[in-house]
């Protein structure tokens, strides 16, 4: 009799504590739970663009600073993949002023607004990825324009945070394609790339 209770004592406390178990295997899954986040190199980012954007610009790491940030930026042109005389020569500056912002970031996703002094248009990205170290960062996503044709975008921007702005900024794109079946003729074609630099030393923080 005595060994009944024991063995119908262990068979009620075993379940119970392999239940446990499961619980706090499943809880510490939840809590590391990866993100997903897809390299750089995924197709969905062209090899052309990152080839124009160069690699020596790409801040690679699984630890980039927080960008919780506004910032303005001019624009030289830096390199295209367009004939000469089909876009604005290499090293002209736009007149063009960007903003962008970046929040809500966690660990290596994040939100990100954009809109240009052009337009005056913001541009809205609920997931923007993020990878670098210590104040490096480089950040991709993909974008679609109400601008003519309602071009979608593979975009990168690389740069340094500093206490007054982004140094070493560095921002590119390619057009994917068009929503719009009737494209205006003065509009750059699809698979068309553009990389720009600063021209100044810093792109500072600035609210908007």
């Amino acid at each position: 009799m005595r060994h009944f209770l024991t063995y119908s004592l262990l068979a009620v406390l075993l379940p119970l504590a392999l239940t446990s178990c499961l619980k706090q295997a499943n809880e510490t899954i939840l809590v590391h739970d990866p993100q997903q986040v897809p390299f750089i190199t995924d197709k969905r980012w062209p090899r052309e663009l990152l080839e124009l954007f160069g690699e020596e610009n790409v801040n690679f790491g699984d630890t980039p600073p927080s960008l919780d940030c506004a910032f303005v930026s001019r624009h030289r042109y830096a390199a295209t993949n367009l004939p000469e005389g089909e876009s604005p020569a290499i090293g002209s500056i736009s007149p063009v002023i960007h903003y962008h912002r970046f929040t809500n970031q966690y660990i290596q996703i994040c939100e990100y607004q954009g809109m240009n002094s052009s337009d005056n248009v913001r541009h809205i990205v609920d997931t923007a990825y993020v990878t670098g170290h210590d104040s490096l960062f480089t950040a991709y996503w993909l974008e679609t324009w109400t601008t003519s044709g309602s071009p979608t975008l593979a975009v990168v921007l690389s740069g340094s945070l500093t206490g007054k702005g982004v140094a070493h900024y560095r921002y590119g794109y390619q057009i994917l394609g068009y929503a719009d079946d009737d494209i205006p003729f003065n509009i750059y074609p699809s698979g068309s790339v553009f990389v720009f630099q600063s021209p100044d030393s810093l792109s500072h923080y600035a609210p908007w």
